[in-house]
Parts: structure tokens; C-alpha cells; sequence
């Protein structure tokens, strides 16, 4: 993740100087710095206090949130009834990815558990950043990856039943 951090930090830092998610970095846009400026217009930031639920499993996702100093947890419900961390969200990342690979909903629950401030933009706004920015699409499908990747070595590792994966081979 550090390499990807460091990746994200000089390719993206070029362009404007406005804050911005995912990892607190400039936005960039090469030739369409108006694009980018303007899709950085359309995040709002807000307080999201501790407990807050962003959004339920299985529901429609209305909204993407950027975490700038929160946490979100990112449970998922099992058979018995209990619910069970599968992950963290904080300022590398966001809340409501199903939205950019197509998804309408999630099956995770994102509950707040450090409070703190949030970019927060509708699905709509989100989509015309995505289609309109290269840098950012490509930045959001980078962090895509990454979290399909993270989601991949336990999977890999229970299937050997190992305790002793720290990574997988290629990333």
C-alpha cells in the first residue's frame, strides 16, 4: 500500500493544490484541470459522528464517503446472527466502492467508529467525477484492485489453512 500511496502522491500532485480524498492528495487532471477543480467542488465535507451507520447491508447506495480523519468499519452479517469485521476504511480509501464497479448496493455494513470529517458526494456526482477524470478513474480502479487483492490473501491462505501468508505473490 505504501508503494501505491507514493504512486498516488506524485502523479497527482501536479495539477491543483485543493485537498482532496484518498490519502490527502491534490487532484490532477493534466489538460482538464477545470474538470478537476470542478469535480473537487462537488465533494462536501462533513462531520460523520462515531456510530453513525453510512449505510446498511443490502441497501441502495445513495452517497460515497471519503474519510479524511474518520474510521468506517465495514462488517458483514453471518449465519448465526453475529457480525464480523472484514474491514477498515480511513483516509486511503472510501465507502460505497460498489458504486464505480456497478454495484447498486453493498453487503457490508459501514458503521463509523472514529469520528471525524468526510468528503461526501451523491452516486451521481461520484459517476460524473469518475467519467469525466482520468486520474481519478484510474486512481479509484487502482484502489479497486488493491482492495480486491487484500480480500483475496485470507481467502487464499484459509484455503491452505496456513498461518503464515503475509502477502501474495505479484503485489
Amino acid at each position: 500500500m505504501a508503494s501505491f500511496c507514493s504512486e498516488v502522491s506524485h502523479s497527482l500532485q501536479a495539477v491543483t493544490r485543493v485537498h482532496t480524498p484518498l490519502a490527502g492528495q491534490s487532484l490532477a487532471g493534466g489538460p482538464a484541470v477545470g474538470r478537476a477543480r470542478a469535480a473537487v467542488s462537488a465533494l462536501a465535507a462533513r462531520l460523520v459522528p462515531l456510530g453513525t451507520t453510512l449505510h446498511e447491508a443490502g441497501d441502495c447506495l445513495r452517497q460515497v464517503c471519503f474519510p479524511i480523519d474518520a474510521l468506517v468499519s465495514l462488517t458483514t452479517n453471518m449465519d448465526d446472527g453475529s457480525s464480523t469485521e472484514i474491514g477498515a476504511v480511513g483516509n486511503q480509501g472510501l465507502v460505497g466502492l460498489a458504486i464505480i464497479m456497478g454495484g447498486e448496493s453493498s453487503p457490508t455494513r459501514a458503521l463509523v467508529v472514529q469520528q471525524g470529517f468526510a468528503f461526501c458526494a451523491s452516486r451521481a456526482a461520484l459517476m460524473e467525477m469518475f467519467h469525466g477524470t482520468l486520474a481519478l478513474q484510474q486512481l479509484l480502479l487502482r484502489y479497486a484492485q488493491t482492495q480486491l487483492t487484500q480480500v483475496a490473501q485470507p481467502a487464499a491462505c484459509n484455503r491452505r489453512l496456513s498461518s503464515n501468508c503475509n502477502s501474495v505473490a505479484g503485489y
